[in-house]
């Protein structure tokens, strides 16, 4: 479901022209993706598959709408000189944020008791803090998405990115 929903928002944003709709799009997949963890959460707790589905096409939508245009505005940011190895970096920082927050998603479903968890209550109790830490690294994401939104300068005359 996430991915689903993941590319049918992107598709669905793919031809904002607007730089100011790309920086709210930009702020907004942040908040969608929190909200979205916690819409996740609850349905667990409750046992209730509908919410957790409306929290996974939540999640992917925010990451839809945001991925592209953070894509973007870091390639527009980098000069001519630095725009190779901003694009080869993307993938290889995406990469490592991949890895460190499954690692990370371990230590908190570890303390939270998921290695003992031997019934449903104690994989729901263990779950928390995996979901707790993606809310609190989304929030950490969205207030780098506004900062960084805040940053963005209009693009320098002199490059030749999307010169058109």
């Amino acid at each position: 479901m996430l991915a689903v929903a993941w590319s049918f928002s992107a598709i669905t944003v793919a031809n904002v022209r607007s730089k100011e709709t790309r920086k709210l799009l930009i702020r907004l997949g942040p908040a969608m993706i929190g909200s979205g963890l916690l819409l996740v959460l609850v349905g667990l707790q409750l046992d209730q598959v509908a919410v957790v589905v409306a929290g996974q096409l939540i999640i992917g939508a925010g990451f839809g709408t945001c991925n592209g245009y953070l894509n973007l505005t870091m390639m527009e940011a980098a000069s001519d000189a630095e725009r190779d190895r901003t694009s080869a970096l993307m993938p290889t920082t995406q990469s490592a944020g991949n890895a460190i927050g499954a690692a990370l998603a371990g230590v908190a479903a570890n303390s939270g008791g998921m290695a003992v968890a031997a019934s449903a209550a104690d994989v729901k109790l263990a779950v928390i803090p995996v979901y707790m830490l993606g809310v609190v690294v989304a929030t950490l994401a969205f207030a780098a998405a506004w900062r960084m939104v805040g940053m963005i300068r209009p693009q320098d005359v002199n490059s030749s990115f999307a010169a058109g």
